[in-house]
């Protein structure tokens, strides 16, 4: 856009109908110039703002071709005797250039974007802006792609993990119903004590189960947060864990992680670390691995922790009633007198 609008080009107002035509090549040489008008009108000479001679002679020829120039203007264009400051910037300086003066502004809800840029040509403000605005859509657009290829890219990622935990868990599975196969509530119960038995027995199996899944679910987040340290905060390894993937604000703070990622990955396609947006992604990013997730995460595992505990004692007290129903089984089944 910075070529297609001339944004490399600066020149005083009085002097612009001269510069209408000029253009440039491939390569040219960026910097400040300064034209000098002989005072017949017909000849020039061009400097550097250094006073570095470019080229003299009459109006007419090409001017500064070795330069990367594409201008001739013709005998006439300069009053006689005139001093003509002019400034080619490259395109990168000219963005920069074109952005400082540029004022945007967003409504709250996000949905409609204003621009404004002052200057002298109404024309060529209104062209600058209409072109901001089309390369806006264009880049809009090409980013949103680019992001759901990235967020499908993570998707994917987080597929296999899933997948290698749930094989995982159904041999362990498999593993806990061989190891429990001949524990008592796999036993024939009789039919007299079923009611009392089965509450105590049921209570008792699935107090030691979820204590169990406690015990997993922190230790699995303890084996993600010893990788934090390395700077490494692994969202498909977070979200397999029942525990964390409960949690809201983790949730919340893992979609912003993605969204932080999926953009910086569109960006450096496209720009140098240097971007400020990329800066700006990288700041965001930092925080949410460093501070908001072992924030988070931490606090879960203080709650698995206390709940871990509570049931441990619910199933020693359980474990002490189980231990009591022998005697009562033996005694349901001495004959009464009489």
């Amino acid at each position: 856009m910075a070529l297609d609008e001339r944004l490399y080009l600066q020149v005083p107002g009085e002097f612009a109908p001269a510069f209408e035509q000029f253009g440039l090549a491939d390569s040219y040489a960026p910097g400040s110039y300064e034209l000098t008008v002989g005072a017949a009108g017909d000849d020039f000479v061009l400097k550097t703002s250094q006073g570095v001679l470019v080229q003299s002679g009459a109006f007419g020829v090409p001017i500064a071709e070795n330069m990367g120039f594409k201008w001739a203007p013709a005998r006439g264009s300069f009053a006689p005797g005139s001093v003509v400051p002019f400034q080619v910037l490259s395109p990168r300086d000219a963005s920069r250039d074109l952005s400082a003066r540029l004022v945007t502004r967003m409504d709250r809800a996000g949905n409609f974007l204003s621009l404004q840029l002052s200057g002298t040509d109404n024309e060529q403000i209104a062209s600058i802006l209409n072109a901001v605005m089309a390369r806006h859509v264009v880049v809009a657009a090409d980013l949103k792609s680019r992001k759901l290829d990235e967020t499908l890219l993570i998707l994917e990622d987080q597929l296999v993990v899933m997948q290698s935990e749930l094989e995982r868990a159904e041999q362990e599975l498999e593993e806990f119903r061989i190891t429990t196969i001949n524990l008592p509530s796999d036993q024939p119960i009789n039919a007299g004590l079923e009611l009392t038995r089965d509450p105590v027995f049921g209570n008792y199996f699935n107090m030691k189960i979820e204590v169990e899944q406690l015990r997993r679910d922190r230790e699995r987040l303890q084996a993600v947060t010893d990788e934090f340290a390395n700077g490494d905060v692994r969202i498909e390894a977070l979200e397999i864990i029942p525990a964390a993937a409960a949690s809201s604000e983790l949730r919340r703070i893992l979609d912003e992680l993605v969204e932080a990622r999926s953009q910086l990955r569109v960006y450096r396609d496209r720009y140098a670390d240097d971007y400020p947006p990329i800066q700006d992604l990288l700041v965001q990013i930092g925080t949410i691995e460093e501070q908001a997730v072992p924030r988070v995460v931490g606090g879960i595992m203080d709650q698995l922790m206390a709940q871990e505990r509570d049931l441990e004692g619910r199933v020693a007290a359980a474990a002490q009633e189980l231990q009591e129903i022998p005697p009562r089984q033996f005694d349901s089944r001495r004959p009464h007198p009489g």
